[in-house]
């Protein structure tokens, strides 16, 4: 399995911030292929993930529990679409945000009734800023926002490269 994790921002006013908004930096994307590279989230792929059967876990004080709103624009947490230069399929994942500063969150994306992984983040908080510092995906560190070569911070997109 190939994952591919990005995040992205969006702002809405909680005021404390001196723009009376906050930041959230939380989306992640998750791109999945096969050994022969097709994309498993792309519905031209035989074999690929379907969308309704896909479910997303938030898992909080050890017990696990379905990620569902229905009054979102993404109730289940998750959305299926193109991204990027090339359009890959990707998985578009709003992971568990419920925490308190630097703690790590659990969500079990469910990827069909055999397969799932899990996408540990951790997140910053303060006044104006909620963002993903860390993303451990099936337990190996697939991001870090403080990574550096030679002494200096590298930029990084946030991307795991898995076979399923």
């Amino acid at each position: 399995m190939s994952g591919l994790i990005v995040l992205q921002s969006a702002c809405h006013n909680e005021e404390p911030g001196p723009c009376g908004c906050t930041n959230i930096n939380v989306v992640t994307r998750i791109v999945i292929t096969d050994d022969e590279n097709r994309n498993l989230l792309d519905p031209a792929t035989p074999g690929h993930f379907n969308a309704d059967d896909i479910r997303i876990y938030y898992v909080r004080e050890g017990e696990r529990k379905e990620a569902f709103q229905a009054n979102l624009d993404n109730p289940r947490f998750f959305a299926i679409e193109q991204y990027g230069s090339d359009n890959e399929y990707t998985m578009k994942l709003f992971p568990d945000m419920e925490v308190r500063n630097t703690e790590v969150t659990t969500t079990i994306v469910k990827w069909n009734s055999a397969i799932e992984d899990t996408v540990e983040c951790e997140i910053f908080k303060n006044d104006n800023t909620i963002s993903i510092t860390k993303v451990w995906y099936n337990g190996e560190l697939a991001y870090d926002q403080q990574k550096t070569v030679q002494g200096v911070t590298v930029y990084q997109e946030r991307l795991i490269r898995t076979k399923k």
